[in-house]
């Protein structure tokens, strides 16, 4: 077959895969050679150093990616001159756009371009330079060229404009994303604060999981829980990790976000947690008709003042809202990045300013509660995200209400799907919370249980909430079951189950405190056991009433023999999101009349009941000593008894000798699992 063919001799010079060397002519012409191809070894390196010595310093790579390029960076690392390594084409990324790139880069290199060729057709014309001469003068620092580049120290770039490296684990089941956020390498983020504090964006946390899910094809961003905010300061930056686990039998993987300051040792805060799947995403139904018929228009000009008194203070990046229309329990809006964010836009899948400016449409949903003096809300549980499309800058987006969540549909201008939020819910912050947040990482905190509103009966969007007890509560009107298996018995064909299920502890107190505590808890856990267990219940919450088990206010003392109740169903909620709530009360009838307002607040999965009031526990910063006599102030009262719990293992008789040696205290109740040692 080869030798039907013609073969002439090369017009330019090409550097032979098979010799290392130049082709010559004889070679050129000979079918011989060319059938050789397909039967020895590829000399890449070969070649490539022939070309160096040549005198090359451009190379352009003609293919699919940056395969070659790589190979060759390889290739010379001891090259006398730093070469220019250029791919044309890349993978995920537009081709004009990444050819155009490629051929400016190869011209600032020193290639000599055809430009009159390249702008062929365009109207662009050729225009004299200034009749001055050039000064020729660098007025920028020189930067090493290897500086921020991962390869460097081992790692692989993340190619993310919020992520610098991707680390792999020696098994290749996990992977972790590192990158370093602050106010002056990312700029944009300062138009984002809340109560005068800046914050990490909720809708960033879900991009950068949509990042990692993309890594270990698992598109689809089943869950997203935010534990808390992370906070900017004016000066500092913060160390970021993103973290994925091995897949589940059913390839799902767990993925959580945390921070720390930059440069500390230790000492990471989580911020998010949540679940990718492996499931394709699912199609949906195009926003093609717009305006949709029948909407009425909003007026939105205001709305960035509105949510300025508010407590939400957006900048020029995060106003991207312009229109708005409603039509029954829908929203409809328009959104539009700035252009100062347009430039890395395609490196995201979603740019976090504009999947928040989405956001901003929610508080025109009938329901939304919006102006209702339940404060600032903010993110808390993204469910189902999926990405259809990257590099989008102008949007359209469908709001639609679900009860105490709301699922939004974004478009592109031709009505294209780009993102989907099957569900989103909001949650109020305390804006004390953040007061001073920005420069005081290192508070000490502590928790207190605040106030919280909550009026009429629960409620599921569709009518009111279905509520049932098992155990020995008896409660009116409320359906009562003997046990988990009799209230999933009683359900008929195609019956759902009640949304609320009750339950309170027998006290147990016939025994001694030890032995009542353990059957309480050993109780508790055997019911846990069995709720996640029954299929029919995976769509309710189970709610474990207590009396007295903690110390909600000034003076109170806990029952032990309930407290470890507390902590055990803590571990559950954080394993099991949604599936599980606590209320304790003081037994009074206040209390007990107040108990349905509190049902009613899913968002609080902790609550205590006094006398009526509703309270939450919430973490704050705790007061600072007072100073006296220009003494410094001491975070522990010397003359107090400080509790050491896990105190005889190895942290533990550090943390002692720590308080006595720095901070003087001289009362120090070591306690352990092991008992004395």
């Amino acid at each position: 077959v080869a030798k039907s063919l013609s073969f002439s001799e090369p017009q330019i010079p090409i550097v032979s895969n098979l010799t290392g060397e130049q082709l010559t002519n004889e070679q050129a012409t000979d079918p011989a050679y060319w059938v050789s191809q397909v039967r020895q070894a590829v000399r890449f390196a070969g070649a490539v150093t022939t070309l160096d010595a040549q005198g090359a310093t451009t190379y352009l790579e003609l293919g699919p990616d940056a395969v070659l390029t790589a190979m060759a960076s390889e290739c010379l690392e001891d090259a006398e001159r730093q070469p220019a390594l250029i791919p044309t084409l890349r993978r995920d990324r537009p081709e004009v756009q990444t050819l155009a790139l490629s051929l400016a880069a190869a011209h600032a290199a020193g290639a000599r371009l055809d430009w009159v060729t390249f702008f062929d057709g365009t109207g662009v014309k050729r225009v004299p330079l200034p009749t001055y001469p050039f000064q020729r003068r660098h007025y920028w620092l020189s930067v090493a060229a290897d500086a921020g580049d991962p390869s460097a120290i081992g790692l692989a770039d993340a190619e993310h404009p919020l992520l610098a490296a991707t680390i792999e684990t020696p098994e290749g089941e996990g992977l972790s994303f590192t990158g370093r956020l602050s106010l002056a390498t990312h700029p944009w983020l300062a138009d984002h604060a809340v109560g005068g504090t800046v914050l990490l964006p909720g809708t960033a946390f879900v991009e950068l999981a949509l990042k990692a899910g993309e890594q270990v094809e698992a598109p689809t961003l089943e869950e997203l829980t935010l534990q808390a905010p992370l906070i900017l300061s004016e000066q500092g930056a913060v160390a970021l990790q993103v973290s994925i686990g091995g897949p589940d039998e059913e390839g799902r993987r767990e993925v959580s976000i945390h921070s720390r300051p930059d440069g500390a040792e230790g000492g990471w805060s989580s911020h998010a947690q949540g679940l990718l799947s492996p499931q394709a995403p699912q199609a949906h139904e195009p926003l093609a008709e717009w305006p949709p018929s029948g909407a009425t228009e909003i007026d939105v000009e205001g709305l960035y003042d509105q949510l300025g008194a508010y407590g939400l203070e957006y900048g020029a990046a995060f106003q991207g809202l312009t229109k708005a229309w409603q039509d029954g329990k829908a929203v409809y809006a328009e959104l539009s990045l700035a252009d100062a964010q347009r430039e890395d836009v395609q490196r995201f899948g979603i740019h976090p300013a504009l999947l928040d400016s989405a956001l901003h449409g929610i508080g025109f949903l009938p329901d939304s509660g919006s102006g209702s003096g339940e404060g600032v809300k903010l993110p808390f549980a993204w469910g189902d995200v999926s990405l259809h499309a990257v590099g989008a800058t102008e949007l359209r987006v469908r709001i639609e209400g679900k009860g105490e969540a709301a699922s939004l549909t974004l478009a592109d201008p031709s009505g294209t799907v780009v993102v989907a939020v099957g569900s989103l819910r909001l949650r109020p912050l305390d804006l004390s919370q953040l007061q001073g947040a920005g420069g005081a990482r290192d508070e000490l905190l502590g928790l207190r249980w605040v106030e919280v509103s909550g009026e009429g009966e629960p409620s599921s969007g569709d009518g009111p909430t279905r509520l049932a007890s098992i155990g020995g509560l008896d409660l009116p009107g409320v359906e009562r079951h003997r046990d988990v298996e009799a209230l999933c018995a009683g359900l008929g064909d195609g019956e759902e189950a009640p949304e609320l299920v009750l339950w309170e502890p027998a006290p147990g107190r016939s025994q001694g405190l030890p032995e009542a505590a353990r059957a309480t808890t050993q109780d508790a856990l055997e019911l846990l056991q069995e709720w996640l267990s029954e299929e029919s219940l995976t769509g309710s919450r189970l709610v474990v009433v207590t009396r007295g088990a903690v110390a909600a206010t000034e003076g109170e003392a806990p029952d032990l023999a309930l407290a470890p109740l507390w902590g055990l169903l803590r571990c559950a909620q954080a394993e099991n999101p949604d599936r599980f709530a606590l209320v304790d009360t003081d037994g009074s009838e206040a209390s007990l009349a107040a108990l349905s307002a509190a049902l009613g607040l899913e968002e609080e999965t902790q609550l205590a009941l006094r006398e009526g009031q509703l309270l939450a526990p919430r973490a704050v910063p705790m007061p600072a000593p007072p100073q006296e006599d220009g003494e410094p102030a001491r975070v522990f009262d010397p003359d107090s008894t400080v509790l050491v719990t896990g105190a005889t293992g190895a942290l533990g008789g550090l943390v002692a000798r720590h308080l006595a040696a720095e901070h003087g205290a001289r009362h120090l109740l070591l306690v352990s699992r092991r008992g004395e040692e």
